[in-house]
């Protein structure tokens, strides 16, 4: 056998033997490998053999369940005097005299600033002077009225004696007709000593009566229309009396009126409270503010109850209600916490940024003080009822409301309530509130008990509603819900069951067996068949 032969030999064997050991290595390295694969396969269902490799694979959590969950909402705040005033000034001259100095007390209609406006004080004067000039014209008016009624009176009886005249003037006129007609027949015989001069003389008389009669009866006219005439001017005194009665009024208030213009040289307090601001000294020339812009005078605040305010994003609005709990802390006041109740909160939804304004009041006093004040409010409520019968005891009782009403801004708002200090970083540190202050406050709207939450992807909205993504048998089911709860992370839903027909349907809470898709569910459609993956 030549060399070349056995060198081809040697090389086939050694290939051959190459070949056997790569076989083997590699038998034995799927052995090893076998069960993790298999493992591997039973983590991954898309690699399960059984598993439709087809089908999506989907992550799905369950709910999770929290024995005790509390809605609440927290943004800054700001505390504000529960009153507070620029007052300014409504008439123009110098301050003459300024009676309260910042920090001052103050009670409702105290004299605070006065103003040196001699002007108005004259016109006062001269409208007052006008008004007794007035006055003395009604006097006279009322004289000049009981004359024409005389006057009338005497009319009246001079038409009687008139009368009376008449009478007489017809009874002289029948008397001396019958002389005259007796005369007459007298001449007419023949052996008469009556002479004709006799008769005619007679008969003068006689037509003289006459002509007493026509005056006598004409002089009962005039007096007649004399009497109506003093009637008229009676009736005319009457009314000048009116019209100066009314000239009176409008002189009294014209009086007032610059009496109210000379008032306004007095700035008083509009309410109990204390002075926070004053910006200006005696002698300061002042505009009046009606006609012009001003600077504040002074500035007056109440602080024995203060208004915290807060805006509340509007996906927690609906929850808030009157005496829901709010819980302050302020950064004036580190370490510590003040409870109080919503006192108002505006019933709409501010469009500029979408927020709705609450509002808390706080009594800013000692226990003591705050007993004080309730038992004020509780005597101007009682005190009538016992000491009134029943229909001046409600009158009273409404007067006594009306005075607490200046304790709170709203008919319908309930007592200021002294908060509840927890959380002090030292038992003696004080914790007045003034205004101005700010921090954080968090409302408690709500509480549940044994909620079931789940992550806040698991729920996607599509066509404008609210949907979660069950599986159900390895296929998916989109479930219409209600997010009641959302903190950014955790949702708490409420299942709508909703019938055919029906446009809301009923709500209903979680059971806890349900298995959600936690993600991308955009893509997935209603009753299409997953691969379902449970995580923790």
């Amino acid at each position: 056998m030549s060399t070349t032969t056995r060198g081809k030999r040697w090389l086939l064997a050694a290939a051959a033997g190459v070949l056997c050991c790569g076989l083997l290595t590699a038998g034995v390295v799927a052995l090893r490998a076998k069960p993790f694969l298999s493992g591997a396969e039973n983590r991954d269902p898309s690699t399960h053999p059984s598993a439709d490799r087809t089908r999506p694979s989907v992550k799905t959590v369950r709910p999770t369940k929290q024995p005790t969950l509390v809605v609440s909402v927290q943004e800054l705040a700001k505390v504000e005097a529960f009153f507070q005033a620029d007052l300014r000034a409504r008439t123009a001259g110098q301050v003459k005299t300024i009676y309260k100095d910042i920090n001052n007390t103050v009670t409702k209609g105290e004299l605070l600033i006065s103003i040196d406006a001699p002007e108005l004080q004259a016109d006062v004067d001269r409208k007052a002077a006008e008004v007794t000039q007035r006055e003395k014209e009604v006097l006279l008016a009322e004289q000049k009225a009981e004359i024409a009624k005389a006057a009338v009176d005497v009319a009246f009886e001079d038409i009687a004696l008139k009368k009376a005249a008449v009478s007489e003037a017809e009874a002289t006129c029948d008397l001396r007709k019958t002389r005259w007609e007796r005369f007459q027949k007298l001449a007419k015989k023949e052996e008469s000593v009556v002479a004709d001069a006799a008769v005619d003389e007679v008969k003068r008389d006689y037509h003289i009566a006459v002509a007493d009669c026509a005056r006598s009866e004409a002089d009962v006219r005039k007096a007649t229309a004399e009497w109506r005439q003093m009637k008229a001017t009676s009736a005319a005194a009457l009314v000048d009396i009116q019209q100066k009665k009314i000239a009176v009024e409008v002189a009294r208030r014209e009086r007032d009126y610059a009496q109210t213009l000379a008032d306004l040289t007095r700035i008083t307090a509009p309410f109990d409270g204390a002075i926070i601001k004053r910006n200006v000294d005696p002698g300061s020339f002042v505009q009046n503010s009606t006609t012009g812009n001003s600077e504040p005078l002074i500035t007056l605040a109440r602080t024995d109850i203060m208004t915290v305010s807060m805006k509340v994003p509007d996906n927690y609005a609906p929850y808030v209600s009157v005496n829901t709990d709010a819980v302050l802390q302020l950064d004036e006041l580190p370490g510590i916490l003040l409870h109080g109740k919503v006192t108002r909160y505006s019933p709409s939804i501010d469009l500029k940024d979408r927020t709705m304004l609450v509002q808390v009041d706080l009594y800013n006093g000692t226990d003591p003080e705050y007993e004080r004040f309730v038992a004020e409010g509780v005597a101007a409520f009682l005190a009538p009822l016992g000491s009134l019968p029943p229909g001046p005891a409600i009158v009273s009782t409404a007067a006594g409301r009306q005075s607490w009403s200046r304790h709170r801004k709203g008919d319908d708002d309930p007592l200021p309530v002294i908060p509840r200090v927890s959380g002090r970083a030292h038992l003696d540190q004080p914790h007045r509130l003034l205004p101005g202050m700010s921090g954080q406050m968090r409302l408690l709207l709500r509480r549940f008990n044994d909620v079931y939450l789940l992550p806040v992807s698991a729920v996607f909205s599509r066509g404008g509603k609210q949907y979660i993504a069950q599986v159900v048998d390895a296929k998916v089911r989109l479930v219409p819900v209600r997010v009641q709860v959302d903190d950014g992370a955790w949702v708490k839903v409420a299942v709508m069951n909703v019938k055919e027909g029906d446009l809301q349907g009923e709500l209903s809470d979680l059971t806890g067996n349900e298995e959600i898709i936690a993600a991308g569910q955009g893509e997935l459609e209603d009753g299409q068949a997953v691969n379902p993956s449970l995580e923790k």
